[in-house]
């Protein structure tokens, strides 16, 4: 609580983070109108859904949503990981993510070699990460927080910025 009363005597704290709009608006903190969420794939100015950056996400997504659909079903036949698929409200229909979750660090790492096979031999504009020893994901290139903070920082060009994390998602 304190550092939180001492940010706001110096400026706007701007949430940045991987939870939906829903669940963002569940977070009763005394934010800025402005907003990142969706892991960087929506951006709010002045309480408003940027467009320009939407439709940049939206160009993003559409073309590796097209190849994606040939090309996941078979490979996940083969792989036997639980596979989970984001595909936010805001987009759609459209996937922003590609999550697998192995049973073991073995087969995670096994199952990374694999995923990057397949994003180099289809060169997917994807790349493929993991937060935890279980968890992978592939995430189409020019989408993450840190790209949207970049934008935003462009739009509001403040005199300075602080970021806070908890996540290896953060540190971009």
């Amino acid at each position: 609580q304190h550092l939180w009363g001492w940010l706001q005597q110096f400026g706007q704290i701007v949430p940045v983070t991987a939870r939906t709009h829903n669940a963002l608006k569940r977070v009763h903190l005394p934010f800025s109108p402005h907003r990142v969420w969706n892991f960087g794939l929506s951006v709010q100015l002045n309480g408003h859904l940027d467009g320009l950056w939407h439709e940049k996400m939206v160009s993003i997504l559409t073309p590796i949503n097209a190849q994606m659909a040939h090309l996941w079903p078979p490979i996940m036949q083969n792989i036997g990981a639980t596979e989970h698929l984001v595909s936010p409200d805001e987009f759609g229909g459209l996937i922003s993510q590609w999550w697998l979750r192995a049973n073991s660090l073995a087969e995670a790492t096994a199952l990374k070699a694999v995923l990057t096979d397949f994003v180099a031999r289809f060169e997917l504009p994807l790349w493929v990460h993991n937060q935890s020893d279980k968890w992978l994901y592939l995430t189409p290139v020019g989408v993450g927080k840190e790209h949207a903070v970049r934008y935003l920082l462009e739009q509001l060009r403040p005199a300075s910025c602080v970021g806070v994390g908890d996540n290896p998602s953060d540190i971009a």
